[in-house]
């Protein structure tokens, strides 16, 4: 299962109360911290990059991460968006912080993980992201031995 305690550094709510997740021993905790500036998409594709066994492919008119084969996250060009698929207890947790950054990504009625806009998105945030969707789709043993 994927750690939520990397998505440590989220905005307040809007009631400006903290939201606190529990998920085994890890604990996500938001602070009211100001937004930062805009995502640097040429770190966060370094980032990606930077993940083990990880590849950069055109997906239609977007770039696809992978990893083994398996899309993880795909952006336009223009570093606009990025669509980053996470496992259901991430994307509850960023909708909820930011619904006008994080919003739910649909693949016909399915949802399918997160659209987030990366104009607004923290970039600490969106590298905890990444992280999260390529520990979802990489083989077991990989991952294993990234944390190691």
């Amino acid at each position: 299962m994927v750690r939520l305690a990397r998505l440590g550094s989220l905005a307040a709510d809007p009631a400006g109360e903290s939201l606190r997740r529990r998920r085994g021993r890890h604990t996500v905790a938001t602070s009211a911290a100001a937004r930062p500036s805009q995502v640097n998409v040429r770190d966060l594709r370094r980032f990606a990059l930077s993940l083990p066994e990880v590849s950069e492919e055109p997906h239609f008119e977007l770039t696809s991460f992978r990893v083994k084969g398996k899309i993880f996250a795909t952006m336009p060009a223009d570093g606009s968006f990025l669509n980053v698929f996470v496992d259901d207890a991430e994307r509850e947790v960023m909708t909820a912080v930011d619904p006008k950054v994080y919003e739910t990504l649909r693949w016909g009625k399915q949802i399918a993980g997160l659209h987030v806009q990366l104009p607004a998105a923290k970039g600490a945030d969106v590298k905890a992201l990444l992280r999260c969707a390529w520990e979802r789709k990489a083989p077991k043993k990989l991952t294993r031995t990234s944390a190691e």
